[in-house]
């Protein structure tokens, strides 16, 4: 079986993946797939803490900074292994040692964890959750959440089980079931952090044309004539530089459409940013989608691609 372990930072989400993986060993081979690459005296630090916290356990450590199918070559296929983290073996592969950028990585690293998923006895995957934040971050920053938030999802579709672990708390995620189509059922708001699948989600759940959709931009106002309005923490911020009531227009958006649906980024998380406009933004971003999932029918949440019903 495949457990996907993931979690911010200082989450405890290696700690739970250290016993989860210990617990499912039972008197088996426990082996430690170690993807960090040290490139600091921090970096060293932290490796020297995990190994002083898993000391004693049984782990047997493989270092896999990449290619991590080549621990098939020596490791006992039935055995569990650990591997921590999908994070570091990401920025590894992607950000090659002779200052190159390999765009192709995160589909490599999503095939090669399928690859060990299906050879091994038992395998818990580690990651950091990068997805929830205002943004504003430069193109490889970018396309490196990009790239993560793919593999997770990969990851998520072959794992039995996926865990998001918050402030030490492990919140069991059920596993992928079948999208039910609808076509009337009340005004929906989908939320989740960036490239976790929310759109396509939509557009599988309610047979979505291109027309059907209006992607909110903070330059100008949205498309009201659209079923679903894609994006509202950027009609969120639309509104905060034109002065203006976001739901002045969404109340006549949702008399005419009462089984929209409105998808929005959740950027409520995160670092805090510096500038004063984005931190205005965020919070009226929050505002905004609380405010909708008050008045909304159903509110979903989309983690590594699977669909959580909050209400």
């Amino acid at each position: 079986m495949t457990i996907l372990i993931c979690g911010g930072s200082k989450s405890g989400k290696s700690m739970y993946a250290q016993r989860c993986a210990r617990e499912l060993a039972g008197n088996g081979k426990l082996y430690y797939l170690a993807t960090m690459i040290p490139r600091d005296a921090e970096d060293i630090d932290r490796i020297a803490n995990h190994v002083a916290e898993r000391r004693g356990w049984g782990f047997e450590t493989v270092e896999c900074p990449r290619a991590v199918t080549q621990c098939l070559e020596t490791a006992d296929k039935s055995g569990t292994f650990l591997l921590d983290s999908i994070t570091a073996l990401l920025s590894n592969e992607m950000f090659r040692s002779d200052g190159t950028v390999d765009s192709g990585a995160a589909r490599r690293i999503a095939d090669e964890l399928q690859t060990l998923s299906l050879s091994l006895g038992t395998l818990v995957l580690v990651s950091d959750d990068i997805s929830s934040d205002t943004g504003g971050y430069d193109e490889l920053t970018e396309e490196f959440r990009q790239g993560l938030a793919y593999i997770l999802r990969r990851a998520a579709s072959f794992s039995q089980s996926v865990v998001e672990v918050c402030l030490g708390r492990a919140l069991k995620l059920k596993t992928k079931e079948e999208i039910k189509r609808e076509e009337k059922a009340g005004m929906e708001l989908i939320i989740g952090g960036a490239h976790q699948g929310k759109l396509e989600y939509a557009r599988e759940k309610y047979a979505l044309a291109n027309t059907d959709i209006c992607y909110c931009t903070e330059d100008a106002e949205p498309d009201f004539s659209c079923r679903c309005l894609n994006h509202i923490e950027n009609y969120a911020l639309y509104c905060l530089r034109k002065c203006k009531d976001p739901w002045r227009q969404l109340d006549l958006w949702l008399e005419r459409n009462s089984d929209g649906i409105l998808i929005g980024n959740d950027i409520f998380c995160g670092i805090v940013p510096i500038d004063k406009e984005m931190r205005e933004w965020r919070e009226a971003a929050g505002r905004l989608q609380s405010e909708a999932a008050q008045r909304a029918d159903k509110v979903t949440r989309l983690f590594c691609g699977l669909a959580q019903s909050l209400k």
